[in-house]
């Protein structure tokens, strides 16, 4: 029941944002954080160390995304993909 909520409030922050790009930490982004829980951690290209992760977060080209033991996030592309991550997964954003 818990991941359908996530599902459910991740689709209303999507609709609710998916127009708005102000925050934006690149100015092409490929994906955007729509919803997240636990830990989930963002490795940017060029830095040696995590963030976490926040919502309405953009990911940039050669970005990862990785999510704890208690980690998941929800993941918009192109105003209309969503792709929920769940825990213990890792996602690389290639630029190629």
């Amino acid at each position: 029941m818990r991941d359908k909520s996530m599902l459910n409030q991740g689709l209303l922050m999507m609709s609710l944002s998916a127009t708005c790009v102000a925050g934006s930490d690149c100015q092409q982004w490929i994906a955007k954080i729509t919803a997240l829980e636990g830990q989930v951690e963002i490795y940017r290209t060029g830095d040696k160390t995590s963030k976490l992760a926040q919502s309405d977060q953009t990911i940039c080209a050669d970005d990862s995304v990785k999510t704890a033991a208690n980690g998941k996030v929800l993941l918009l592309f192109n105003k209309e993909t969503v792709i929920e991550m769940n825990e213990n997964s890792q996602l690389h954003f290639s630029s190629e």
